[in-house]
């Protein structure tokens, strides 16, 4: 009884490594899609992210303002 108790411990175990593993990829290839932007700096790219030369450029060709995001991995009220 023994042997069956522990041979379905290891396969629950065996089982939601898989499971979790299986969410790291899709975590992993969310990751690699939100760096692949060196300017969003992993903000996505929903936003259409500009150099800051460019940005006062167009800025002054629309006339509307700029948005500047400042963002430090240090800051706690960043996170």
């Amino acid at each position: 009884m023994k042997f069956y108790a522990s041979t379905a411990f290891a396969a629950a175990i065996l089982f939601s490594i898989g499971i979790s593993s299986s969410n790291g990829d899709v975590k992993a290839d969310k990751l690699t899609e939100m760096y692949s932007n060196p300017i969003a700096h992993g903000f996505g790219d929903d936003i259409e992210w500009v150099k800051w030369e460019d940005a006062i450029e167009k800025a002054l060709e629309v006339n509307k303002p700029i948005f500047l995001l400042i963002h430090k991995t240090w800051c706690h009220a960043c996170k």
